[in-house]
């Protein structure tokens, strides 16, 4: 057995620890700074039309909630997402890993608490899809509208891992390769397979992109109007009629507002019993009255 001197382990370990420092370095350094590698392509200008078209004050009141996964150096480019959805109108944008499922959760209570109009849509991507559905459902089940839900490559969740989701909320997932098991959490969508796209080039895809523009903007599209103060709306109260004019004659007889009394020729009397007529009487109320 060769039993090598302290020192050589000393320096293993010095050259490894050194090796661990520098790579540590070189993250912080490079946090969120590799979005570049994957930047969202411009739009064209009958989309950005079609977003303008829906008011501004509906597109404040949509909350939008983003889980990441474990990108710290931002290669996925989230932060390139959230600047897009802000352009599209949407301000009210959260991004944050999949370690901040409570922190969401209070904060879209307070939002709904705050502002009773609010619509809600929640996009989790890489190990924060797992904590997009999960804060669906816990809103879902405090009666929160959540209108849309957007999975963008999951891994490591399967589909016996998921709770039952509303039928009327809008689940779309998008695979960036075909997969053994995609996640089937909607009724009413089919999953999207990117085949010309990798695992972080998903959430900046233009398909992404389009469907997060098609689904706020109808999310924005759902948020009832704002009412005025001092003004209760009630559509079954219709506007008066404005009432017509009634050219009265001049000079008007008695005849002319005698309209009860019969006319010459008329057979109407003849409907009319005698003035000398006897009331008929029932039988047995005669008897009734003859005994004392």
């Amino acid at each position: 057995m060769i039993i090598n001197p302290p020192w050589q382990y000393c320096a293993i370990w010095r050259k490894e620890s050194i090796q661990m420092v520098f790579f540590l370095m070189i993250s912080i350094t490079l946090t969120g700074c590799l979005g570049f590698i994957h930047p969202i392509q411009s739009f064209p200008e009958d989309e950005t039309k079609i977003m303008a078209s829906v008011e501004q004050d509906k597109r404040d009141e949509v909350t939008i909630f983003i889980f990441g996964g474990t990108d710290i150096l931002d290669i996925s480019n989230l932060n390139g997402l959230v600047d897009q959805i802000n352009r599209f109108g949407f301000n009210r944008t959260y991004l944050g890993s999949f370690i901040h499922l409570d922190d969401f959760g209070k904060e879209a209570r307070a939002i709904a608490e705050n502002h009773p109009r609010s619509r809600f849509a929640v996009i989790g991507y890489d190990l924060g899809v797992k904590s997009a559905i999960q804060l669906a459902y816990e809103l879902s089940e405090d009666e929160i509208p959540v209108d849309f839900l957007l999975l963008l490559d999951s891994r490591g969740l399967k589909n016996a891992e998921l709770p039952q989701l509303p039928g009327s909320m809008m689940v779309q997932t998008i695979q960036a390769e075909k997969k053994d098991q995609l996640l089937q959490t909607g009724q009413n969508s089919e999953p999207i397979i990117l085949n010309d796209s990798g695992h972080y080039g998903v959430p900046t895809h233009p398909v992404t992109i389009k469907c997060i523009e098609d689904q706020l903007l109808l999310c924005a599209n759902r948020v009832p109007n704002k009412i005025k103060p001092g003004v209760i709306p009630n559509p079954l109260i219709l506007p008066a009629p404005t009432p017509r004019e009634i050219n009265f004659s001049e000079k008007s007889s008695e005849k002319d507002w005698d309209f009860l009394s019969f006319r010459q020729g008329d057979n109407s009397s003849k409907l009319l019993p005698n003035k000398n007529f006897n009331l008929i009487r029932p039988k047995n109320e005669a008897k009734m009255n003859s005994n004392p």
